[in-house]
């Protein structure tokens, strides 16, 4: 059995013998639950995060059998979904359905470009992009750490 926060195996202990993490996190009713897989290769794990344009998930990449981050375009607001029912997105009506179908394409798009940069210093590498459940996905690679938030909490906002 996989530990779905450091996406390792942990048999049957009900504490993680590799990141001590227990029990399950409690998901909202749009969040895709742990274990599931999408795009026929990754393992979604607990949830990072989520902000008006998207939720991030751990994730394990089955084929390379590798911690990944992966972000779903879920504009909060715009669109709706109940995981019991389906994992599809449904947009709102009207202008706010089309604004969402827009700004996937954008999502998606930007995805490919950054995807060109995966060497650069200071980018996060894009290993994976493709579209699914009426919305799109970003496979980035994992990068273990605080977030940007808790280090300008903890340093300010200095320069280095």
């Amino acid at each position: 059995m996989l530990c779905y926060h450091c996406m390792r195996e942990k048999g049957d202990a009900e504490i993680c013998p590799h990141c001590h993490a227990q029990g399950s996190v409690e998901l909202q009713p749009h969040q895709i639950a742990p274990g599931t897989v999408i795009g026929n290769r990754y393992t979604l794990g607990n949830v990072i995060g989520e902000g008006g344009f998207g939720i991030t998930y751990e994730g394990l990449d089955q084929v390379l059998n590798a911690r990944v981050a992966i972000k779903e375009y879920y504009m909060t607001g715009f669109v709706n979904r109940n995981v019991a029912a389906s994992l599809d997105v449904i947009p709102s009506v009207g202008e706010k359905a089309e604004t969402f179908r827009k700004n996937r394409e954008k999502f998606y798009s930007e995805a490919m470009v950054l995807a060109k940069f995966g060497e650069e210093d200071g980018i996060v590498r894009i290993q994976d992009y493709f579209q699914e459940n009426e919305t799109a996905y970003i496979v980035m690679e994992y990068l273990d750490g605080g977030t940007l938030k808790d280090r300008l909490n903890s340093q300010g906002a200095t320069m280095a």
